[in-house]
């Protein structure tokens, strides 16, 4: 078989159906992957302190951009972690939960839970990782490696608030790049690839993400940086997080849900009487009549919208398992291509595939049937 992998149209869909598993987590659920998230960070962060710390001032002198490009190599090894092991990392949810909001798959509540938990647990974990396993440790105890240290938290901390937040943007516009890119593939290794080059990038054009900062200013100021926390999170923490929100949710969600998923209002119009002869072959009606007639000719009524998908939580789940990353198992599919005509409406026959796919997969599974009267569009099963 040819190689297989998502298109980006397929990957707005995908990050829908995740949106939805972490929406339906439990509390503490995301607080701990987050705290893992943090500490996977703080690890990548080390490592590149470790190795770049130098005594060698001649070197980087003359080629700066070196020690940049070695320090964005390392840092990588954090969000593989992340993507790879599990985690809930509060840049890349920043785009993962919106797309997923504004078709109304979830709530705002939803939405602002998981940013709120998984921004605390990233803290909890970034700060134990600096205190734990390289404070407490003496990792950096001896020069260069305390003067590095102290010296990458000072210049965090020395930006202008604007300059940390435009610097945020882009770095959460290419974090968000590259965690997309890693859910076109199911192999680890096109995984890896698909991260590690916009994570380097990010990291040796020195843009600032939070939560890679909740460990290097902090780190800095326990080694006896002459700043304070409080100049951490005012000059540099809440600027970058804002940053950090407009690169990952406006930037990447937002643009490609617009592209991908939004139909237009002056397309809206012209696709409802589209929409409602589509809808009417699929629960047998005839094409022209309108919901109420059909169901009184056939007894059959309007399936449910968008929102009450998220009432039907066994199927939810199935489908999002066997259509997107979220499970972390090799138990996928290939993903239908549904194709929107002119007026952004999708064909009967792309869903009917489904449906007939869907009853096909269903079978064994303890899951209940998503039969045809049941489907009204891709974006109300989150696919």
């Amino acid at each position: 078989p040819g190689m297989v992998y998502k298109t980006p149209r397929d990957l707005v869909y995908v990050t829908t159906n995740a949106a939805l598993v972490k929406a339906g987590m439990r509390w503490d659920q995301i607080l701990v992957l987050a705290f893992q998230a943090g500490v996977f960070i703080a690890f990548g962060s080390i490592l590149a302190t470790v190795i770049c710390a130098s005594d060698d001032y001649e070197t980087f002198t003359h080629w700066p951009g070196l020690k940049s490009l070695i320090f964005g190599a390392v840092f990588p090894v954090g969000l593989l972690a992340v993507v790879i092991v599990g985690g809930e990392l509060f840049t890349s949810n920043t785009a993962y939960m919106v797309p997923a909001y504004l078709q109304g798959t979830i709530s705002l509540y939803d939405l602002l839970r998981n940013y709120t938990l998984s921004y605390f647990g990233n803290f909890i974990g970034a700060v134990f990782a600096a205190y734990f396993l390289a404070y407490a440790p003496d990792l950096f105890e001896k020069e260069p490696y305390r003067h590095f240290a102290i010296a990458v938290a000072e210049k965090k901390m020395h930006h202008t608030w604007f300059a940390a937040f435009c610097r945020a943007v882009g770095c959460n516009y290419l974090v968000c790049v590259a965690v997309w890119q890693s859910l076109a593939s199911d192999d680890i290794a096109s995984k890896i690839l698909a991260i590690w080059f916009p994570t380097m990038a990010f990291v040796a054009l020195g843009y600032e993400h939070c939560v890679a900062n909740m460990y290097f200013c902090t780190i800095g100021i326990m080694l006896g940086s002459e700043k304070t926390y409080w100049d951490f999170i005012v000059d540099n923490l809440i600027p970058v997080t804002l940053g950090n929100i407009v690169g990952g949710a406006g930037f990447i969600a937002g643009l490609y849900y617009y592209v991908y998923m939004y139909v237009p209002p002056w397309l809206a119009a012209d696709s409802e009487n589209t929409s409602a002869e589509n809808h009417s072959e699929l629960i047998g009606g005839q094409p022209g009549q309108s919901a109420h007639e059909n169901k009184a000719s056939n007894g059959t009524a309007r399936p449910p919208t968008s929102s009450s998908m998220k009432s039907q939580a066994a199927t939810a789940k199935y489908i999002t398992q066997n259509w997107s990353e979220v499970d972390g198992t090799s138990n996928k599919v290939e993903l239908i291509p549904f194709h929107r005509d002119s007026s952004g409406n999708f064909s009967a026959g792309d869903l009917k595939q489904w449906a007939a796919r869907s009853s096909s997969q269903n079978q064994g599974n303890n899951v209940p049937h998503m039969s045809t009267q049941s489907l009204q569009s891709p974006e109300d099963l989150c696919i």
